[in-house]
């Protein structure tokens, strides 16, 4: 490189002048440098520096789209790059590193107009800086936000609310596990399947087919992989003789091949009916051979079971599967047969997909933990990166916290939805599993150089805007008092809220409460959530606690806490229009639940079952052990969602949600979940699953997948919450009602399910 006997400059205060209101972006990157001052002189009066160019960053005011103009008051961020004559006396301090020449913050110092800029990454003749503008005028103080898109403030009800409730007798009508059709017949002179369309299809369970019609049962194959309109819970087929196996099983395996993608199948993302191997196909003992012939050709099939039975089509249901038998007798597992029964455990931050191999004759799953493989090609688990977190959890905890924007709101990064790392700390700790990630060919040091410079080009921005940007989230107000690293969020939320009354509750929230302290968060929370002072004589918190007057001093415990917070909710559920959901009392599960006092008993069970109160490990709920301000704000500030957990029913076909799928038709089934890619776990219509409470504020409604027990996410909008009442601002009965006709004008054949609503509902 030229340059080599230059003057070395090691700092330059640079003066350019300061947007104005009404300019626009485009004039703003003409702006020039009016002074480059060094050691050496003025670099600017030398005709040796000048600005090559200038980028914008900010909100603007958009009224002509094409031409953004700063706002008075409002302050911007520039990233600039000044040139050099590569030709003159000066060059900057640099190094050599990695064949590049290499400037950064350690060897240059820049100011634009007195005040600091952040040095980036750069060259010797090119130095490039981001620093900050502030436009004259405005009102002063903080700005107004550009839009109340994550205004927590503005959206606080909408992220209560739930929306199309059903009602607990409604959803008990609808729901298919309620009200199984035990066996159905398909013979030559009675197909029973027209009784069971629309919503009635959830009712079916079992069939027989008892028909030589080659037509009518290739037809009855082909409906058992129907994702999107088939027999949700049918789960079990019996073929009696009359039936050729393999032509049935031809046409249901061939109906699982995607179309589109000769390379995949539906059992990869979907796991009703016979997309999954809890799912059996009985066929009769003297078609086991060519049965077992066909499942040995492909390696992919059969997801599902296969079974034989002996005797009479008619009398060997009653048997149930345990008479029936497997038709390998010398199992081989070496097949990848990727669908959801078959999935140990799905990948989080801190643990490893893993797959349960399946015999490659007849399919069966092997089930040894000690025998999985992670993806359906080998060579992917080559490149296979463990310990990749998925930052989606809005937690406002000390280490995502970033500062204040313009809008005066606390600003934190999202953290990931499973082990709580925010995503800044994880990008400031950097290691060589992340370097070989991105590709990167440097060192770990210049690595970790470049992203933190990104990372702080990231927080620069958010805090110049009044709204929360990617992978970010803010809040009006943020505590400051000590409390411990897990209580950090809910306390922030609390104050949100306004649970605290900060002057009753003091600078130390890890100290034991007092009654007066948790009677007053019991208070605030039912005025958070019915927008009125409680009626205290209506209320009685501390009744069979204490007697007569009581001691507001005194200290309280779990039960004590957890009874109060229950008492101001029920308050709550008889006061507005939130609901709390049926629950099964797990007291028993508790070595010491006989400690709990007759009135905690109801309260600690609610509390325990809807997750309000966590036990202090897996046998014991410590009833009597001291209650921290803490612990009680933390319980009351997850009171304000509790209308979320519990049971649930997923949405029906009449119900209008905007699920597209590659056929561009309405979907019936949700995936779930959606953290780390989608999973092929899916639920049908009407199935009840219990909502669990939300964590992360990030608006998924987090379930328990019915195969691994793992606890998945699934999107809110596919279900009805279930509770002792239905929702008033909903049109849920009437969609029921439409389900009911529309069931109605097809057949008057079936009695059960949704005839049990229509008698609820007329």
């Amino acid at each position: 490189m030229k340059g080599a006997g230059n003057k070395v400059i090691t700092s330059l205060d640079l003066t350019i002048p300061v947007p104005q209101a009404g300019m626009t972006v485009q004039e703003g990157e003409e702006l020039k440098l009016t002074a480059a001052k060094t050691s050496y002189g003025d670099l600017v009066q030398q005709g040796i520096a000048s600005i090559m160019n200038i980028i914008w960053e900010g909100e603007f005011d958009t009224k002509d789209p094409s031409h953004p103009k700063f706002k008075a008051g409002y302050s911007y961020r520039a990233s600039i790059k000044v040139m050099l004559d590569t030709k003159g006396p000066y060059i900057l301090k640099y190094q050599m590193r990695n064949g590049d020449y290499y400037v950064d913050d350690t060897m240059i110092k820049i100011t634009v107009n007195g005040a600091p800029a952040r040095v980036n990454i750069s060259g010797p003749y090119y130095p490039s800086f981001s620093a900050v503008f502030t436009v004259p005028g405005g009102k002063g103080g903080n700005l107004e936000k550009e839009n109340l898109f994550g205004d927590y403030n503005a959206n606080k009800k909408k992220s209560r609310a739930s929306h199309n409730i059903y009602s607990t007798a409604t959803a008990d009508a609808c729901c298919g596990s309620f009200h199984p059709h035990d066996v159905v017949t398909i013979t030559e002179t009675h197909d029973p399947l027209p009784e069971f369309e629309g919503p009635n299809r959830v009712f079916l369970t079992k069939v027989i087919v008892d028909t030589g019609n080659e037509d009518d049962y290739k037809r009855f194959a082909e409906s058992l992989s129907l994702y999107q309109s088939g027999y949700y819970n049918l789960k079990e087929v019996w073929l009696s003789d009359k039936v050729n196996a393999v032509t049935f099983m031809r046409v249901l395996n061939d109906g699982m091949k995607n179309p589109i993608w000769p390379d995949s199948y539906y059992f990869y993302s979907h796991s009703t009916m016979f997309l999954a191997g809890d799912a059996t196909l009985c066929v009769p003992a003297k078609q086991a051979e060519a049965v077992k012939a066909l499942m040995a050709r492909h390696a992919k099939f059969p997801p599902y079971t296969v079974r034989t039975y002996t005797g009479n089509v008619a009398e060997a249901p009653k048997a149930g599967l345990k008479a029936t038998k497997n038709p390998c007798t010398k199992h081989n597992f070496v097949s990848r047969l990727f669908t959801a029964d078959r999935i140990m455990q799905y990948y989080t931050c801190t643990q490893a997909p893993k797959v349960y191999y399946s015999c490659s004759i007849c399919g069966q799953c092997e089930r040894n933990p000690n025998h999985t493989f992670m993806f359906l090609k080998p060579e992917d688990e080559k490149t296979y990166i463990p310990g990749v977190h998925y930052f989606k959890a809005n937690l406002a905890t000390d280490q995502a916290y970033v500062g204040t924007n313009a809008a005066g709101e606390h600003i934190y990064w999202q953290s990931c939805i499973w082990c709580g790392m925010s995503s800044n700390y994880e990008q400031r700790h950097l290691t060589e599993k992340h370097r070989r990630s991105a590709g990167f060919g440097g060192t770990l040091p210049l690595f970790r150089k470049h992203m933190e410079a990104q990372l702080n080009m990231r927080e620069d921005n958010a805090k110049l805007a009044t709204t929360p940007q990617p992978d970010m989230f803010t809040l009006p107000v943020r505590s400051t008092v000590k409390k411990s690293v897990w209580a950090e969020d809910e306390v922030n939320r609390a104050l949100c809220d306004n649970l605290i009354d900060e002057q009753l509750l003091g600078n130390d929230y890890t100290v034991t409460a007092t009654r007066q302290q948790v009677a007053s968060i019991a208070l605030r929370l039912i005025k958070e959530m019915t927008e009125k002072n409680a009626d205290e004589g209506k209320l009685n918190l501390f009744a069979d606690i204490a007697d007569g007057t009581p001691d507001m001093s005194a200290p309280m415990t779990r039960q004590e806490m957890a009874t109060l917070i229950y008492r101001a909710m029920r308050y709550i559920e008889q006061n507005s229009k939130y609901t709390y959901t049926d629950y099964n009392s797990n007291l028993a599960a508790y070595t010491d639940s006989p400690q709990l006092k007759e009135w905690a008993k109801e309260p600690m069970a609610f509390m325990e079952a809807l997750e309000l109160v966590d036990p202090v490990t897996k046998t014991t709920l410590a009833p009597n052990a001291p209650c921290s301000i803490e612990l009680a704000l933390a319980t009351a500030e997850r009171a304000t969602l509790a209308q979320h957990t519990g049971w649930a029913q997923t949405v029906s076909d009449s119900d209008n949600v905007a699920y597209i799928t590659t056929y561009s038709s309405h979907d019936a089934l949700s995936t779930m979940p959606h953290n780390t890619g989608v999973t092929n776990s899916t639920l049908g219509f009407y199935e009840r699953v219990w909502v669990y409470r939300m964590k992360g504020y990030n608006g998924s409604t987090e379930v328990k997948d019915k195969y691994t027990g793992q606890h998945l996410y699934f999107e809110s909008k596919y279900l009805h919450p279930v509770r002792w009442r239905g929702s008033s601002f909903s049109n849920t009965k009437q969609k029921a009602k439409n389900a009911s006709t529309k069931s109605q004008k097809k057949t008057r054949g079936l009695k059960k399910g949704l005839g049990v609503l229509k008698s609820i509902l007329m």
